[in-house]
């Protein structure tokens, strides 16, 4: 009795499922397994059944019937079949396509973890060197700003050069009058001495010759005093 009672419930079950289902919405499935064959066309035995997705590469069509193709399974497995060419796509299904994109984004977040780390470096090291270049700018102010008191001071002293340069020349001309004027005051002196002791030697002669003629000049009163009168 309790097991009638237990399949009862249990069909009952099923039975509310499967009007359950009627109504709702459903979708086919996009998976597919094409048979793989020894033979083409409809002879030879299955070696696999290959699922919708699987990458092949053609190695030799049916001459005879253009439905059936050789293909060679691509990767590890090189297996070798038949299989009819209306199942072959140039281009991965969606659903391949979707998982393909969906593990590289799922590599590309796992690789962007790391670059976010070097992205905050970057910008850390982005924001250091914009410091250090307003620094560099400061700093290149205050040179050229020295630049431009050296550039004033070398010309300062260019034009200082050349008036310390002039006044050498102009000491150089008065040093060089001062001793033209020096030698001709000696040579005055050494005239002067000379023009001395020639009067002197004049002066010595004059009275020398004086005193030898003295006694041969006598007055003439004197000459006349002897003279007797009449």
């Amino acid at each position: 009795m309790r097991c009638f009672a237990g399949n009862a419930v249990v069909l009952t079950s099923l039975i509310w499922v499967s009007f359950s289902l009627l109504g709702a919405t459903k979708y086919v499935s996009d998976t597919l397994y094409i048979p793989l064959k020894t033979q083409s066309k409809n002879a030879g035995r299955v070696i696999r059944h290959l699922k919708s997705g699987t990458a092949v590469t053609i190695v030799e069509r049916d001459k005879s019937d253009s439905d059936f193709a050789k293909i060679r399974l691509v990767g590890q497995d090189s297996t070798e079949g038949w299989v009819k060419t209306r199942y072959l796509e140039d281009e991965p299904i969606a659903k391949y396509k979707l998982s393909q994109l969906e593990s590289k984004f799922e590599k590309l977040q796992s690789q962007q973890e790391p670059l976010k780390d070097t992205v905050e470096e970057l910008k850390a090291k982005l924001k250091l060197a914009i410091s250090e270049n307003k620094q560099l700018k400061g700093k290149e102010s205050n040179l050229e700003a020295r630049l431009d008191d050296i550039k004033n001071i070398s010309s300062n002293s260019i034009e200082l050069f050349e008036a310390n340069k002039r006044l050498k020349a102009e000491k150089d001309k008065l040093a060089q009058d001062v001793q033209e004027l020096r030698r001709e005051n000696v040579r005055l002196q050494s005239n002067q001495r000379n023009e001395g002791i020639k009067l002197g030697l004049f002066a010595i002669s004059l009275g020398g010759l004086a005193g030898f003629m003295l006694p041969y000049v006598k007055p003439r009163g004197r000459r006349n005093k002897g003279v007797r009168l009449r």
